[in-house]
């Protein structure tokens, strides 16, 4: 992540610097902008897998919900996607994305079995709660309403 906020801090520092300088100089710096692009979202893809393990060891599911999520959209943006029939130029210089991408898609069930049962133990916070709710009803895609009715449900037995 901040790896990311630095390309975006260098990219607006470019934008108010001087005049525009010749088109090949606007190629290179976009050539190199995209490459940095590339790589930073490579980075993060790489090291999500572990950050989520990190969130579900302290029970921070909500945060191991964004991280998935987040992997989700790298996975869409680097055009990673298993069932896609498409030729992948990332996928064939790193063929470890493709590992990665495979042990992330196992959290969602794994982060949502951990918050299902947590909403059943009585003793947790209502802020353990809350962040359980809104991970299961994130994954889920499901509603406020719906959530409300699984953890009731899941307090009731």
């Amino acid at each position: 992540l901040e790896a990311v906020r630095g390309l975006q801090q260098r990219r607006a520092r470019g934008r108010t610097t001087g005049p525009a300088a010749s088109s090949q100089r606007e190629t290179t710096c976009q050539s190199q902008e995209k490459f940095y692009c590339l790589a930073a979202q490579i980075q993060l893809l790489l090291q999500i897998p572990e950050k989520i393990w990190s969130s579900m060891e302290s029970s921070q599911y909500l945060s191991a919900t964004r991280l998935y999520l987040l992997c989700c959209h790298l996975r869409g943006l680097l055009q990673l996607d298993s069932s896609s029939t498409h030729y992948s130029p990332i996928l064939a210089c790193f063929p470890i994305l493709a590992r990665q991408v495979a042990a992330a898609s196992h959290f969602r069930s794994t982060i949502l079995q951990e918050s299902k049962s947590l909403l059943k133990c009585r003793t947790v916070s209502d802020h353990a709660v809350a962040e359980a709710l809104c991970s299961a009803m994130l994954l889920e895609d499901s509603s406020p309403r719906q959530a409300l009715a699984d953890f009731l449900l899941a307090r009731k037995s």
